[in-house]
């Protein structure tokens, strides 16, 4: 997919909503490993939980690993570069999902 604009207007990107999309195919098999069938290795989640707080999510992470999280997207998200998005200005746009690995910062 190229590059393009994505709920705003940006000089030199056309709209993402007109950049023709080409669905891949489905498969039902490990490209990787042949052995593996999609119906037997298939997961689903019995239950879920809430875990709120920096240092409650911290914990959780250390303790049973990844997150996931989800919250609003507003306008100056489709502007947002690095570091932690704060909302700052404009209406609400919908949802985003995120997956957290861990917190902070390593310097090598």
């Amino acid at each position: 997919m190229p590059q393009c604009a994505h709920h705003v207007t940006v000089e030199g990107l056309i709209s993402c909503d007109d950049v023709p999309t080409n669905q891949p195919q489905c498969l039902d098999s490990c490209p990787s490993n042949t052995a593996i069938e999609y119906a037997s290795d298939k997961n689903f989640g019995a239950s879920s939980y809430a875990v709120q707080g920096v240092e409650n999510i911290k914990a959780e992470i250390m303790t049973n690993g990844s997150v996931t999280a989800a919250f609003t997207v507003y306008e100056d998200f489709l502007t947002y570069k690095s570091g932690v998005y704060q909302h700052m200005t404009g209406a609400a746009e919908g949802g985003h999902a995120i997956k957290c690995i861990g917190w902070g910062v390593e310097n090598d």
